[in-house]
């Protein structure tokens, strides 16, 4: 079997894929900047919920440890 007739189409198949995948990615680079910005938003704005989160229930642990300290000096009170 000669291999010289597969030769031109198996090039043209590289080029063709290679040039293929260089443009796809020279159209796809500002879509896909976009996308990444949108989901650096979306990523601060969830950072910032879960973090107000985290400060409302260390708010809420401080209360609760304070009344446990409370209630802990009124029984210590009663048993005196």
């Amino acid at each position: 079997m000669n291999a010289k007739p597969l030769l031109a189409p198996a090039l043209a198949l590289v080029v063709g894929l290679a040039a293929g995948a260089a443009l796809d990615t020279w159209w796809e680079r500002p879509r896909l900047a976009r996308v990444r910005a949108e989901l650096e938003v979306l990523q601060a704005a969830e950072r910032s919920q879960r973090q107000a989160t985290i400060k409302n229930l260390t708010e809420e642990l401080a209360r609760e440890h304070e009344r446990a300290v409370r209630l802990e000096g009124v029984v210590k009170g009663l048993h005196r």
